[in-house]
């Protein structure tokens, strides 16, 4: 049911296309989704079509089906997202698109690739956690609850315990409260970090290790103890804990 629903709704996107836009468009989003999908694009091509994404202007009309194909490609075929994630964060970096009657669609997609406890990449929940971050930052202002619902929904997955599978979730939580900086940090992740850090593994404390520098570096706080009180925060020798001894 799930891949009849999937073919319907590309046939009703295909329709769409050919009907509202110009024949350039139509061009230029074929050339995109061409050869992103295509696992034979040579890398020079893949950036080139990444990039004109960023700057060229005139593609409001495309928002809507390059929203539509990035959220179902992130959704359905997990080879390509760390493409499709430079897609969106491209989108979000060329001035000329206004992707906020969008964030309905993108918003609860990113949120999944940050926190789903099933994916077992680092660098997606990293791209995704930028992304949503960059979101605030661009339509934070125009939609005062944004940021507040983002990591509203990031904290929920501070709140369970430290399986496997769940400290991948609260390795997404902690990448992208470093990426949204020390004030957010200082709210939700010192907490989580105390709560947590003896129970994880090594990538999740390196990740906490990579927090607290950030607030370290900002001057927020200069002592271990200021934040952790007795953790021991050197149990096992990691790349980041070797800097900090």
């Amino acid at each position: 049911r799930a891949s009849e629903s999937s073919s319907q709704q590309n046939l009703q996107v295909d329709h769409l296309i050919h009907t509202l836009l110009s024949e350039e468009l139509k061009l230029y989003f074929q050339r995109i989704t061409t050869t992103l999908n295509n696992p034979n694009s040579s890398d020079a091509e893949i950036e080139s079509v990444l990039n004109d994404v960023k700057i060229t202007t005139g593609l409001q009309e495309l928002v809507p089906f390059l929203v539509q194909y990035s959220v179902q490609i992130l959704y359905e075929t997990p080879n390509l997202r760390w493409l499709i994630l430079r897609l969106v964060h491209n989108m979000l970096h060329n001035p000329h698109l206004h992707l906020e009657l969008h964030l309905h669609e993108l918003v609860p997609t990113l949120l999944t690739t940050t926190l789903a406890q099933d994916l077992d990449d680092c660098q997606i929940r990293e791209w995704s956690a930028t992304n949503l971050v960059r979101i605030c930052y661009v339509y934070g202002d125009s939609y005062p609850t944004l940021s507040s619902r983002i990591l509203a929904a990031l904290a929920q997955a501070t709140s369970s315990s430290s399986s496997q599978q769940q400290q991948q979730q609260q390795y997404g939580a902690l990448v992208a409260f470093t990426k949204f900086g020390p004030r957010v940090l200082n709210s939700f992740a010192v907490p989580f970090i105390r709560d947590k850090y003896e129970q994880w593994d090594s990538v999740n404390q390196q990740a906490a290790l990579t927090a607290l520098a950030v607030l370290f570096q900002d001057g927020t706080t200069t002592d271990w103890s200021d934040i952790l009180g007795e953790v021991s925060m050197f149990t096992s020798t990691t790349e980041y804990a070797t800097c900090f001894i």
